[in-house]
């Protein structure tokens, strides 16, 4: 993106929008997710306020109709690097609490080792919880205690 011109970048934010919108399986929008990340992500874009809101708006939708472990997981990272970070924290405070599986877990952990999302105490404490009483691979389990820290249950 950073060697596009400006109009390229808002032609393709307006295609991605499109695509994102058109498709129902990630496979067909996961990369129309992923330029709308980075382009909203990166202030070179300058990704219009109502192009954001758009953007985040049908992220927000997908997220909450998402049915597979990948979709879960690849809207709510979205969502952590987009949302302001208290709206974030409440956003995975909320999936953590609802649907705690590896994937939503997974990508809580990420963003809060990326600082997508600030390590508040509610936030770690139901993190915690969530590990403790999740079924996850022993990759997914040692990443959860090197962000936690080594009393993480699991694993």
């Amino acid at each position: 993106q950073d060697f596009m011109s400006k109009e390229e970048r808002a032609r393709l934010m307006d295609a991605s929008v499109r695509q994102f919108n058109h498709y129902t399986d990630l496979a067909s929008y996961g990369p129309a997710l992923r330029f709308m990340t980075d382009a909203i992500h990166n202030p070179i874009n300058e990704v219009s306020l109502v192009q954001r809101g758009v953007a985040i708006q049908l992220i927000q939708q997908r997220h909450l109709a998402a049915r597979t472990p990948d979709e879960q997981f690849f809207t709510a990272q979205a969502l952590y690097r987009l949302l302001p970070q208290d709206q974030g924290t409440a956003l995975a405070i909320r999936n953590l609490s609802a649907q705690p599986n590896a994937s939503v877990i997974q990508a809580v952990l990420e963003a809060t080792k990326n600082q997508e999302l600030p390590s508040t105490p509610a936030l770690i404490e139901t993190l915690r919880q969530s590990v403790a009483t999740t079924q996850m691979s022993a990759d997914q389990n040692a990443y959860a205690r090197d962000v936690l820290g080594p009393s993480t249950p699991g694993g």
